[in-house]
Protein backbone atom coordinates (compact mmCIF):
# COMPACT_ATOMS: atom_id res chain seq x y z
CA UNK A 1 0.00 0.00 0.00
CA UNK A 2 2.93 2.51 1.08
CA UNK A 3 4.20 1.88 -2.68
CA UNK A 4 0.51 3.35 -3.94
CA UNK A 5 0.76 6.00 -1.58
CA UNK A 6 4.31 6.91 -2.38
CA UNK A 7 3.44 6.89 -6.22
CA UNK A 8 0.19 8.68 -5.85
CA UNK A 9 2.37 11.17 -4.17
CA UNK A 10 4.70 11.56 -7.06
CA UNK A 11 2.07 11.92 -9.54
CA UNK A 12 0.20 14.45 -7.49
CA UNK A 13 3.71 16.42 -7.24
CA UNK A 14 4.76 16.01 -10.73
CA UNK A 15 1.10 17.03 -11.98
CA UNK A 16 1.54 20.20 -9.29
CA UNK A 17 4.77 21.47 -11.34
CA UNK A 18 3.74 20.97 -15.04
CA UNK A 19 0.64 23.22 -13.73
CA UNK A 20 3.05 25.75 -12.15
CA UNK A 21 5.15 25.88 -15.41
CA UNK A 22 1.99 26.11 -17.28
CA UNK A 23 0.92 29.26 -14.99
CA UNK A 24 4.15 30.80 -15.41
CA UNK A 25 4.71 30.53 -19.18
CA UNK A 26 1.33 31.86 -19.52
CA UNK A 27 1.92 34.68 -17.18
CA UNK A 28 5.57 35.28 -19.25
CA UNK A 29 3.20 35.21 -22.17
CA UNK A 30 0.70 37.59 -21.70
CA UNK A 31 3.05 40.33 -19.99
CA UNK A 32 5.06 40.10 -23.55
CA UNK A 33 1.67 40.54 -25.34
CA UNK A 34 0.54 43.59 -23.35
CA UNK A 35 4.01 45.50 -23.42
CA UNK A 36 4.03 44.73 -27.36
CA UNK A 37 0.31 45.77 -27.88
CA UNK A 38 1.15 48.68 -25.41
CA UNK A 39 4.40 49.91 -27.46
CA UNK A 40 2.94 49.45 -30.80
CA UNK A 41 -0.12 51.75 -29.81
CA UNK A 42 2.50 54.50 -28.81
CA UNK A 43 4.01 54.21 -32.51
CA UNK A 44 2.15 56.63 -35.33
CA UNK A 45 0.55 54.73 -38.01
CA UNK A 46 0.93 56.27 -41.80
CA UNK A 47 -1.31 55.72 -43.90
CA UNK A 48 -0.19 54.35 -47.44
CA UNK A 49 0.13 56.96 -49.83
CA UNK A 50 0.15 55.78 -53.79
CA UNK A 51 2.47 57.80 -55.57
CA UNK A 52 1.51 58.24 -59.13
CA UNK A 53 4.14 60.52 -60.40
CA UNK A 54 7.30 58.16 -59.77
CA UNK A 55 7.99 55.73 -62.91
CA UNK A 56 10.44 53.77 -64.62
CA UNK A 57 12.83 54.51 -67.35
CA UNK A 58 10.31 51.60 -69.30
CA UNK A 59 7.57 53.83 -68.62
CA UNK A 60 8.79 56.64 -69.99
CA UNK A 61 6.99 56.76 -72.92
CA UNK A 62 3.70 55.66 -71.79
CA UNK A 63 2.14 58.01 -69.82
CA UNK A 64 -1.55 59.22 -70.31
CA UNK A 65 -0.37 62.81 -71.38
CA UNK A 66 0.60 64.25 -74.47
CA UNK A 67 3.02 66.94 -73.22
CA UNK A 68 5.29 66.50 -69.80
CA UNK A 69 8.46 66.32 -68.18
CA UNK A 70 10.45 63.55 -66.46
CA UNK A 71 13.22 64.40 -64.24
CA UNK A 72 15.46 61.93 -63.62
CA UNK A 73 17.84 61.80 -60.68
CA UNK A 74 20.06 59.74 -58.67
CA UNK A 75 19.22 60.26 -54.83
CA UNK A 76 22.41 61.99 -54.19
CA UNK A 77 22.09 64.14 -56.17
CA UNK A 78 22.96 67.74 -54.15
CA UNK A 79 20.05 69.44 -55.88
CA UNK A 80 17.61 67.22 -55.72
CA UNK A 81 15.53 68.92 -52.81
CA UNK A 82 15.78 71.85 -55.02
CA UNK A 83 14.19 70.33 -57.53
CA UNK A 84 11.09 69.34 -55.85
CA UNK A 85 10.42 72.49 -53.84
CA UNK A 86 10.56 73.84 -57.61
CA UNK A 87 8.41 71.58 -59.00
CA UNK A 88 5.88 71.52 -56.15
CA UNK A 89 5.96 75.28 -56.97
CA UNK A 90 5.39 74.81 -60.51
CA UNK A 91 2.68 71.89 -60.33
CA UNK A 92 0.76 74.83 -58.17
CA UNK A 93 0.31 76.63 -60.81
CA UNK A 94 -2.84 76.62 -63.48
CA UNK A 95 -1.65 75.24 -66.55
CA UNK A 96 1.24 73.47 -65.66
CA UNK A 97 2.38 70.81 -67.44
CA UNK A 98 3.09 67.54 -65.87
CA UNK A 99 6.49 66.73 -64.23
CA UNK A 100 7.63 62.49 -63.45
CA UNK A 101 10.18 61.50 -61.47
CA UNK A 102 12.85 58.85 -61.93
CA UNK A 103 14.76 57.09 -59.24
CA UNK A 104 17.84 56.26 -61.32
CA UNK A 105 19.06 54.27 -58.45
CA UNK A 106 16.33 52.18 -58.60
CA UNK A 107 17.09 48.62 -59.82
CA UNK A 108 13.99 48.61 -62.30
CA UNK A 109 16.49 51.61 -64.02
CA UNK A 110 20.33 50.31 -63.58
CA UNK A 111 20.57 49.30 -66.78
CA UNK A 112 19.53 52.87 -68.34
CA UNK A 113 22.72 54.31 -66.65
CA UNK A 114 26.05 54.84 -68.50
CA UNK A 115 29.29 56.77 -68.29
CA UNK A 116 27.69 58.41 -71.53
CA UNK A 117 24.42 59.34 -72.39
CA UNK A 118 22.46 58.60 -75.61
CA UNK A 119 18.68 60.26 -76.00
CA UNK A 120 19.19 58.82 -80.14
CA UNK A 121 17.88 54.86 -79.50
CA UNK A 122 14.52 54.18 -77.81
CA UNK A 123 14.92 54.36 -74.11
CA UNK A 124 17.28 57.10 -72.97
CA UNK A 125 20.34 55.98 -71.68
CA UNK A 126 21.01 58.59 -68.81
CA UNK A 127 24.62 59.18 -67.35
CA UNK A 128 23.52 62.20 -64.91
CA UNK A 129 20.61 63.87 -63.32
CA UNK A 130 18.54 65.15 -66.61
CA UNK A 131 15.13 66.76 -66.96
CA UNK A 132 13.29 65.36 -70.57
CA UNK A 133 10.69 66.90 -71.97
CA UNK A 134 8.37 64.79 -74.45
CA UNK A 135 5.76 65.55 -76.65
CA UNK A 136 3.64 63.46 -78.52
CA UNK A 137 5.34 60.02 -77.19
CA UNK A 138 8.63 61.97 -78.69
CA UNK A 139 11.71 63.42 -76.60
CA UNK A 140 11.93 67.21 -77.82
CA UNK A 141 14.02 68.83 -75.33
CA UNK A 142 16.73 67.49 -72.95
CA UNK A 143 18.18 69.51 -69.91
CA UNK A 144 21.00 67.49 -68.77
CA UNK A 145 23.03 68.59 -65.66
CA UNK A 146 22.19 70.39 -62.26
CA UNK A 147 22.78 73.93 -64.01
CA UNK A 148 20.59 73.20 -66.92
CA UNK A 149 17.49 71.38 -65.00
CA UNK A 150 17.34 74.28 -62.67
CA UNK A 151 17.34 76.62 -65.09
CA UNK A 152 14.46 75.25 -67.07
CA UNK A 153 12.65 74.19 -63.91
CA UNK A 154 12.80 78.80 -63.15
CA UNK A 155 12.26 79.39 -65.96
CA UNK A 156 8.87 77.12 -66.01
CA UNK A 157 7.80 78.46 -62.98
CA UNK A 158 8.29 82.10 -64.38
CA UNK A 159 5.88 81.24 -66.85
CA UNK A 160 2.12 82.06 -66.27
Amino acid sequence: METNNYSLKSLLIFVFIIMVIIVIFYGITTLITKNKDISSNNEKTEEAVIQYDEIVVGEIFSQNEDEYYVLATFKDDSELSNYNSIITEYNEKKNSIKVYSINLDSGFNKKYISSSSNFDNGYPIFKESTLIKISNKKIVDIYEGQTKIKEQLQNLNSLE
